[in-house]
């Protein structure tokens, strides 16, 4: 089995010369960031010093942080396990328009890329658009879509990196959350 910190200490290596992100957030979320670090096991989550188990109906399924930094947002985290394995990861802080859009810059310096916006009922598909538009102008209309006054509190970002982590960046106005996928 490949230790989970080796990737971690290559990662933060690496920082020192490069803009890396490792730097700016926890070793529990590398499982999510590095597109070759295996998913973590029940046993790797618990054993970070900076989790506490924080589910209230059963032991070892979820854990929680106290407030970290994802870059320069200050968030609080958690991980949910199933079936003895990392399964999901949540980052969230009180909603301002501000960190919601750091948030959004930050999932793209991670190798993020939007996929799907849905908000106040509408829904922009990037793959879809792309059918029938160039990627120039695929932007140019997603710009619009994303920044378009509207009463809908409730706004859900789809991010994709690779085939193996995706992202929704969820806010109804009183908090933002990143949720971070882990998948096969």
């Amino acid at each position: 089995m490949k230790s989970p910190c080796l990737g971690y200490a290559l990662a933060c290596l690496l920082s020192v010369s490069s803009p890396s992100a490792f730097a700016f957030y926890p070793l529990w979320l590398a499982p999510l960031m590095l597109d070759d670090e295996p998913q973590w096991t029940l046993s790797q989550v618990s054993a970070q010093s900076d989790l506490f188990d924080c589910g209230l109906e059963a032991d070892n399924q979820r854990f929680c942080s106290d407030e970290i930094r994802y870059y320069k947002v200050p968030v609080m985290g958690e991980v949910f396990i199933a079936e003895d394995s990392m399964s999901q990861i949540q980052l969230q802080r009180d909603y301002s328009l501000l960190h919601y859009s750091e948030l959004q810059i930050n999932l793209r310096k991670d190798g993020f890329l939007l996929k799907e916006a849905h908000i106040g009922g509408e829904s922009f598909i990037v793959d879809e658009v792309l059918k029938t538009m160039s990627m120039e102008e695929a932007n140019k209309a997603l710009v619009p879509f994303l920044n378009r006054p509207t009463d809908a509190n409730e706004r859900t970002l789809v991010w994709q990196r690779g085939d193996k982590s995706k992202v929704k960046l969820v806010t109804d106005r009183e908090f933002v959350t990143v949720i971070f996928y882990y998948q096969d």
